[in-house]
């Protein structure tokens, strides 16, 4: 065992960007969020506070770490421990998937009717936007593509868990679609795996 570390409840995300493990902590009391900045030994270096919440994923960009949380963007430099904000300017979104890919950098978001993905570049500027026209359960990055789990439509709940739709990351179009069978347990969340082993 490398180390072993205790954190307060509700540790929602780590990652690991040599020299540093990043752990993010909900202080759902607060509704905010803790970044605890741990060296290889197991010491922690930093303890941020932060004015957002719900963490959802985290990736390193550029010189940054960035973490979709809820209302904002968070956005890290680890050479200073400065932290920024970025928004679309709509307080009911919800950041949630993170994709490094070529220069940009691709963010999932949900708000309060539709939903989608945006690239922003290395000052963190829109560079492209992609809309749906509803709310999603759950999306995933994954290479070329993102997987976007909807509801049911009403007329199938009890035939099917869920409609998944797989668009092109750059264009939107929708490259398949496809119902999830409805299982005796409630499915709530997917992975995307290049291969079953």
């Amino acid at each position: 065992m490398l180390f072993y570390k205790r954190f307060p409840p509700y540790v929602l995300q780590v990652l690991h960007v040599a020299p540093y493990f990043y752990v993010f902590a909900d202080v759902i009391e607060k509704e905010q969020g803790v970044l605890y900045v741990i060296d290889q030994r197991g010491e922690v270096v930093k303890e941020i506070p932060l004015l957002t919440s719900s963490a959802r994923s985290m990736a390193a960009f550029r010189n940054y770490l960035v973490i979709a949380t809820k209302p904002r963007l968070t956005i890290i430099d680890p050479h200073s421990w400065r932290v920024t904000y970025w928004d679309m300017g709509q307080e009911e979104t919800r950041f949630d998937q993170l994709q490094v890919k070529g220069d940009a950098l691709w963010v999932s978001y949900v708000q309060r009717e539709k939903s989608g993905w945006i690239a922003l570049n290395d000052q963190f500027k829109l560079i492209e936007k992609h809309e749906l026209p509803s709310v999603y359960w759950e999306a995933r990055f994954h290479g070329d593509y993102v997987y976007i789990l909807f509801e049911p439509q009403e007329g199938n709940k009890a035939d099917n868990a869920g409609e998944m739709n797989i668009f092109q990351l750059r264009t939107a179009q929708l490259a398949a679609k496809f119902t999830v069978p409805k299982q005796k347990h409630n499915l709530q969340t997917f992975y995307v795996m290049d291969e079953i082993q």
